[in-house]
């Protein structure tokens, strides 16, 4: 099952999405390629936070080649906007004790 495999990180990169099927790949993709190549001795994780995609969002994200970096996607509460997710993204962060954190447009090519 996706999910986190660890209690704490030390990157965490957020991704804000809502219907974002045909580009969160490349997003999740890429940013797994430099959290190995850059900081190949740190614990890092990428999570999804996500306003209710009605395409398959979701399933895209985790479909993704992460390299071994784990991926969590989660709807996030609150009211409807990036602002929403981009802080239920620095909650968890804080949840998983993380020491930076770096957040990336789900719209990236």
């Amino acid at each position: 099952m996706p999910g986190l495999n660890h209690k704490s990180y030390d990157i965490v990169v957020g991704i804000p999405s809502y219907n974002n099927s045909n580009t969160i790949k490349y997003v999740v993709e890429t940013a797994a390629k430099g959290l190995g190549q850059f900081f190949p001795s740190l614990r890092g994780c990428i999570i999804n936070s996500d306003g209710g995609s009605t395409d398959n969002t979701e399933e895209v994200f985790y479909s993704a080649s992460s390299s071994g970096t784990d991926l969590l996607s989660f709807r996030y509460r609150g009211i409807s906007g990036k602002g929403s997710a981009m802080r239920s993204i620095m909650d968890k962060a804080l949840t998983l004790d993380a020491q930076a954190v770096g957040v990336l447009d789900s719209v990236l090519r």
